[in-house]
């Protein structure tokens, strides 16, 4: 519902620590519909000249602009979010871990006027060694963003993307309770996921796919049919899972 105010185009540009790697000169535009309009991100890495015969990758640069009636502030909250909301897709597609961003600037950017808003948080530049990185895929990271977008279980495919995210940043010495944590909060997201996948592929529903995976021979004892559904959940992991 508009709210009478004239629409103002606003770009919000985030940095932050990541082990994803595009190549000097690449990067992926995302679209994205948000509750104050259509934005389109660009994602990238930040290559900088520091006295080396090549640029030396650092931190993700994302880059997010749209029109809304929204304020500045209002609109640079909602755009963190939106940027925020695509990053764990980025981590899985790389399997390389991504912190947090923050806003580094945004400001307004509509044609015509001749003063412009603008807020900056002065960010300090990493000057020790890269850290480690992954290439990203460009083409199949594109097509990752699409599948996953127009997934009838987007919101869980998301979900897990987020919890596998959390747990590349805890890749290290010292963190495997927590590592393997939320491992688990992403299968369990993928569980129903799963599930809903093997009842297409067989042509059947919950209940005829417990016989037909020899959970219970027959829907004749009701309490062992109960038994052996409630092991349903546990079979479609190891099945699609884990692949045993």
């Amino acid at each position: 519902m508009s709210s009478g105010k004239p629409a103002r185009r606003y770009i919000v540009v985030l940095r932050g620590a990541s082990g994803v790697r595009f190549r000097d000169g690449e990067a992926i535009p995302v679209s994205s519909d948000t509750p104050n309009g259509q934005v389109m991100m660009t994602l990238r890495t930040r290559h900088m000249n520091e006295g080396f015969s090549s640029p030396v990758p650092r931190d993700l640069w994302v880059e997010v602009a749209g029109t809304t009636e929204s304020s500045l502030n209002d609109a640079r909250q909602a755009y963190w979010t939106v940027a925020a909301k695509f990053l764990p897709l980025l981590a899985i597609a790389t399997n390389a871990p991504i912190d947090d961003p923050e806003v580094s600037l945004a400001f307004a950017a509509t044609e015509g006027e001749t003063e412009h808003e603008f807020c900056q948080h002065l960010m300090r530049d990493e000057t020790d060694l890269p850290t480690v990185g992954r290439g990203a895929p460009v083409q199949q990271l594109s097509e990752l963003l699409e599948a996953v977008v127009a997934s009838s279980d987007a919101v869980r495919l998301q979900r897990a993307c987020a919890f596998y995210r959390e747990a590349l940043r805890y890749l290290k010495p010292g963190q495997d309770v927590l590592f393997v944590a939320f491992l688990w909060m992403a299968v369990e997201a993928l569980t129903k996921v799963a599930l809903r996948t093997a009842c297409a592929a067989n042509g059947c529903d919950e209940d005829q796919l417990v016989i037909l995976w020899g959970l219970a021979p027959s829907r004749d004892d009701d309490e062992v049919f109960k038994q052996g559904k409630r092991k349903l959940d546990g079979d479609v992991r190891r099945r699609y899972i884990f692949h045993d």
